[in-house]
């Protein structure tokens, strides 16, 4: 728990890959949740998972599609990052 919470307060971004089996993980919801409230949070999600299937509170998010949309992540990062240039 000290190591998470450590990793999760120096870390500058958080990507969570999200998938149908991802989001049922009480883990992931705990370590996403805490970096939700810290604006560290880029959800990306693939495979058989889409927004329409995603619950909430990720459908409420603006979570990038991996597949149709691989540049996003790196554009996502540097934009929590605090890059302006991408």
């Amino acid at each position: 728990m000290d190591r998470i919470k450590r990793e999760l307060n120096e870390c500058r971004v958080v990507v969570s890959m999200l998938s149908k089996r991802s989001i049922e993980r009480s883990w992931v919801n705990f370590e996403d949740g805490a970096a939700w409230v810290a604006n560290k949070l880029l959800p990306v999600y693939f495979g058989n998972l889409t927004i329409a299937t995603m619950r909430r509170p990720y459908s409420d998010l603006i979570a990038i599609n991996l597949r149709d949309d691989p540049y996003g992540l790196i554009q996502g990062v540097a934009t929590i990052w605090g890059e302006t240039r991408c």
